[in-house]
């Protein structure tokens, strides 16, 4: 009896050591940050596709910041570009973490607001943004205001060697070609 339930135990163990669930970035306690890969099938009809980016769709690039871990030096394909204002936000999640300082990048589409404008350094306002753990609809502080384009890519994660999908906002200069 004892070593039918052994057996089972190690049959368990293995069977679900080969159930992967799909990569997701971890929390980066450096950069206090987490991303979340953004689904195939959310909409952007309230965006506006760039005329003219520097980088059209299906550009491969070189991702050249690092908002998270794993994604400096990261060689990735672009998958959308639009034409919008970016902002660097400062905000306390609402999981309770510690407050994220100028987290980059969330864009004007994902303020809640009445109107559309462009807001100011200082101002306070609610995010629709969801990149992160406890960061949708928690009030945001405007660190820096950019009109820019805004890039979705794909990459593979350089401290994974994971392939991340449709990660949300890199702008022209976190950028380069390969």
């Amino acid at each position: 009896m004892k070593n039918l339930m052994f057996i089972c135990t190690v049959a368990g163990a293995l069977l679900l050591a080969g159930c992967e669930e799909p990569y997701e970035p971890k929390v980066d306690k450096e950069h206090n940050t987490e991303m979340k890969s953004l689904p195939s099938d959310q909409g952007f009809s309230d965006y506006k596709t760039a005329d003219n980016p520097a980088f059209p769709t299906n550009s491969k690039v070189v991702i050249n910041s690092e908002p998270i871990k794993g994604i400096k030096g990261a060689t990735g394909t672009v998958v959308a570009a639009f034409d919008t204002i970016a902002y660097s936000v400062s905000y306390t999640p609402s999981t309770g973490s510690a407050q994220v300082r100028d987290y980059k990048w969330i864009v004007n589409e994902e303020l809640v607001d009445e109107n559309d404008v462009a807001f100011d350094v200082g101002d306070k306002v609610v995010t629709s943004a969801d990149h992160q753990q406890g960061m949708k609809n928690t009030e945001v502080t405007i660190e820096t205001v950019r009109p820019t384009t805004v890039y979705i890519v794909d990459y593979v994660d350089t401290a994974a060697n994971k392939k991340v999908n449709r990660y949300k906002w890199l702008i022209e200069e976190d950028l380069s070609k390969e």
